[in-house]
């Protein structure tokens, strides 16, 4: 009689495949079925803006001009411009179509036999026109040398040479479309040449046929193999186990990464059969049609199934498994969601990221639950809910922009609540990811915490300074387009008919304890020096602004500023050492998330009154970069 593990895993087995099997199947049958400009904080002009001056384009890549390719090649271009006196907001760019947007490379592939010219030209914020820059080259018809191995033209053939003879090969798709840039090997085995092809984007799956004494046909399951068709036929099986990299696959539209038990969202937002047609529209197609429709009903109908029960089915298999100590969990096993361009109907396969969930409980000092406590790693977090249960999960959404992604790898966690002393751990993260039938068991990681407390009222104060990590740069006028994210120094600065200089900081303290009770939030900068050159100045003064809108410090510059909102308030600098900044207001609404926290702007108060006050960024030496210290409680 049958050991109970082996018929758990006999059955697992069989639900595994049929997932892993319809899953990624379900684009064929489906395709089968049917057919700033953000307004910023203006400063006041201090120098009076010349005449405007047109902005410049060059095509960097190809480099040379003149040149000649050959009809398979791929070309890319690819340019840069500039505007000394404000910045480029699009580009006028084709080989004879016309573009207007704001890339700055245009990739052809397949070009036809003839002279080419490839044209760029800019235009800035005032709405005028620069210089036009052009490649010239000629296209060619691409002849692949006679050869062992060769890929085909636009037309699906090469020659290969085997020994003696010479073989033309075309290779086509089962829509009988040639197929170009197809890698054939041929091989001389005696009285029989076999040759295959192979397509390494993976687009189609290889087919080997023979020829000569056997005539054209697949090899015959009596004879024997050749070693070179036995690699091909290892490379399918791994090939029809994993799709095609539908990331980079021009006609698949990647939409992003979610858990099992979260996929319904996905479906429930874009796609077409669970948003509007529905299971029974297909069953008419199918009734009016005939038996091709049949597959993907069954298709559709997986679909409905996976997407209703998906939280549910981690349970049921969960509940067989448990009896042999081992678990399948629907939040640990991540998909990438996708979907053809020429329609909406999704779907999903097995992600390679290598993403992690980690998930466990907090409780108090009596082994009670905790509820409302927020678990942090990093920038994700979980709060417990009335069982003290605590899930953070990776994600990725494309199109709102969104990602959320715990790595494999080494990470600080930790465990806040209303009156309860925080507690922080680490734990080193493993994904789990299926291999294959005989390997469907997927865990989350697990990481509990027990929160000494409850705690009185005692203020507490928390100190956030980063290093060299630490985001943090300055912008200067008369280098509009140069970026000082890695300077030791932020400057506010203003000198007549030379520059005008504003600097940006954002301190990162998502670790703090969600239900604090902020009493004070002090934003501290080293002062290297400050200077006035104006009789009307005592002291240089500057101004903290909150910054509305997102900006990276290693591409920020003066022409890609971010947008401003509300003065905060205002600092007088009349002495050196550590200036202190009162943003308390400011720091309570990025905790509880009525504003986001993009940082903040110190720029001087009068931009037009000759000043500077100069600070120490988070990239100096030592141990004087920007701080921010919170006194709170809990």
């Amino acid at each position: 009689m049958p050991k109970l593990e082996e018929l758990v895993n006999k059955n697992l087995n069989k639900i595994y495949k049929k997932i892993k099997y319809l899953t990624y199947c379900s684009l064929i049958p489906l395709t089968i079925a049917m057919f700033d400009g953000c307004k910023k904080d203006s400063p006041t002009q201090p120098i009076s803006p010349p005449k405007n001056k047109p902005p410049v384009v060059k095509i960097i890549e190809p480099a040379n001009n003149n040149f000649t390719i050959k009809s398979n090649d791929v070309i890319t271009f690819r340019w840069q411009g500039s505007d000394e006196d404000g910045k480029v907001v699009k580009y006028n760019y084709g080989l004879g179509e016309i573009n207007e947007d704001n890339s700055t490379q245009k990739t052809y592939s397949n070009l036809s036999v003839q002279n080419y010219r490839f044209h760029v030209r800019a235009q800035d914020d005032k709405s005028e026109w620069g210089n036009t820059d052009e490649k010239l080259f000629t296209v060619q018809t691409y002849v692949p040398p006679a050869g062992p191995t060769g890929n085909t033209n636009s037309s699906g053939y090469v020659k290969i040479q085997l020994g003696t003879s010479t073989f033309g090969v075309y290779v086509k798709n089962l829509s009988n479309q040639p197929l170009s840039n197809i890698k054939v090997s041929g091989g001389d085995y005696g009285i029989i040449q076999g040759f295959l092809a192979e397509d390494f984007s993976l687009n189609y799956l290889s087919e080997v046929y023979y020829t000569g004494g056997y005539g054209l046909g697949k090899s015959a399951a009596t004879m024997e193999t050749p070693e070179i068709f036995l690699r091909a036929k290892a490379n399918n099986e791994a090939r029809s186990r994993k799709l095609p990299n539908l990331r980079n696959n021009k006609d698949i539209e990647y939409l992003g990464v979610s858990s099992f038990s979260d996929i319904k969202s996905f479906y429930q937002e874009y796609d077409l059969i669970t948003n509007l047609l529905g299971i029974s529209y297909l069953e008419y197609l199918l009734d009016n049609a005939g038996k091709k429709f049949a597959y993907p009903i069954k298709a559709a109908k997986f679909r409905e199934d996976i997407i209703e029960n998906a939280s549910n089915y981690g349970k049921i298999v969960n509940q067989i498994t448990s009896s042999i100590g081992k678990e399948w969990d629907a939040d640990a096993l991540y998909l990438d969601v996708w979907r053809p361009k020429v329609i909406s109907v999704l779907s999903h396969y097995f992600s390679e990221d290598k993403l992690c969930t980690l998930k466990g409980k907090v409780i108090d000092i009596n082994d009670q639950p905790i509820s409302g406590a927020r678990v942090s790693v990093g920038v994700l977090y979980g709060d417990t809910d009335s069982n003290g249960n605590y899930v953070i999960k990776s994600y990725k959404h494309v199109k709102r922009n969104i990602e959320g992604f715990l790595r494999e790898g080494t990470y600080t966690v930790t465990a806040s609540a209303t009156n309860y002393v925080i507690q922080t751990n680490n734990i080193n993260l493993v994904a789990a990811t299926p291999q294959d039938e005989r390997n469907p068991y997927i865990a989350s990681n697990k990481l509990d915490f027990q929160l000494g407390g409850p705690i009185g009222g005692n203020e507490q104060t928390i100190v956030f300074q980063p290093k060299s990590e630490g985001i943090d740069s300055y912008v200067a006028y008369n280098s509009p387009n140069t970026n000082y994210g890695n300077d030791p120094s932020l400057y506010t600065w203003y000198q007549p008919n030379v520059t005008l200089i504003r600097s940006y900081i954002k301190i990162d303290f998502s670790t703090m304890p969600r239900f604090s009770q902020i009493t004070s939030a002090s934003l501290s900068l080293s002062g290297a020096s400050w200077h006035v050159q104006d009789s009307s100045l005592s002291q240089a003064e500057v101004a903290v602004k909150r910054i509305i809108s997102s900006w990276n410090e290693n591409t920020i510059t003066w022409n890609l500023q971010p947008s401003l909102g509300e003065t905060i308030t205002t600092k007088k600098i009349g002495s050196f050492g550590w200036q202190d900044i009162d943003i308390t207001s400011t720091v309570n609404n990025w905790l509880r998330g009525s504003q986001p926290n993009y940082g903040i702007l110190i720029m001087l108060y009068n931009e037009t009154v000759r000043q500077e006050a100069t600070f120490h960024s988070s990239d100096v030496s030592g141990s004087t970069q920007p701080k921010l210290t919170i006194k709170y409680k809990l």
